[in-house]
């Protein structure tokens, strides 16, 4: 038969997916037979192929009644029933997003927009939900972590567009009389630079979208307040060294 079978054999997630528990465990059978009957065969597939599945899992997280396990050779991460060892693939009710915020407590707003709330929930979990997208996310969003570099993002990519979250100056927008509702006029800056220069200058900073774009901090003479200590000297130093040679 397809998967595990009595023999002990085999069975990958995707032929999980295709096999039925309908009639399983059935407690009235008309007349008696030495063979097993077609549905607790199959149901015996299932068990045994979920148990060789999570004997090369690694835990992830609970949830309330689940336990979240993820398969180590394909990667996908799949749900556990606590007290029956039940398994499936797909989202039971009480584990989806919505649930968890829901018996989850709100915490600080991240992001230079601050655009990121931080949940945790009844388990421990920490998780983050952007509400004007509509996104949450296990991880922590990379334009919230902390140690991001004191350089912008035109000083790796240059003049090109690179996808990126990013923002814009509605002071330096006025600043420059621009029109906020045209994406060709508006202030771009990535986000050490809404971080490091216009918020530390008071500026109401908003958060706009991911996308491919290249900050165009230089237009309003932002660029040069966020470079590093050290290559604002290495540029001092070289200055002085070329003064030297022409001396």
């Amino acid at each position: 038969g397809k998967g595990g079978g009595e023999g002990g054999g085999k069975t990958t997630l995707e032929e999980l997916r295709s096999l039925s528990v309908e009639g399983y465990m059935t407690r009235e059978l008309e007349g008696y037979s030495w063979s097993k009957p077609e549905a607790f065969r199959v149901a015996e597939c299932i068990v045994q192929g979920w148990a060789w599945v999570r004997s090369r899992s690694e835990f992830v997280r609970r949830l309330g009644i689940w336990d979240v396990l993820r398969d180590k050779a394909s990667g996908l991460e799949y749900y556990c029933h606590g007290a029956s060892d039940e398994c499936c693939l797909e989202v039971p009710p009480s584990a989806s997003w919505q649930a968890i915020q829901a018996r989850a407590e709100g915490g600080q707003r991240l992001g230079i927009a601050r655009e990121w709330q931080e949940f945790r929930d009844s388990d421990k979990n920490t998780f983050f939900y952007r509400a004007n997208k509509g996104m949450y996310r296990w991880d922590r969003p990379v334009e919230i972590i902390g140690d991001l570099p004191d350089r912008c993002s035109c000083t790796v990519f240059g003049n090109e567009p690179a996808v990126q979250a990013w923002y814009t100056c509605d002071d330096c927008n006025k600043t420059m009389k621009s029109d906020p509702s045209r994406g060709d006029n508006m202030v771009r800056i990535c986000v050490q630079c809404a971080r490091l220069c216009h918020t530390s200058k008071g500026h109401r900073v908003r958060f706009v979208r991911e996308s491919a774009v290249a900050c165009n901090c230089k237009k309003i003479a932002c660029f040069a307040e966020i470079v590093s200590l050290r290559e604002r000297q290495l540029v001092r130093d070289l200055r002085d060294q070329h003064r030297e040679d022409r001396r």
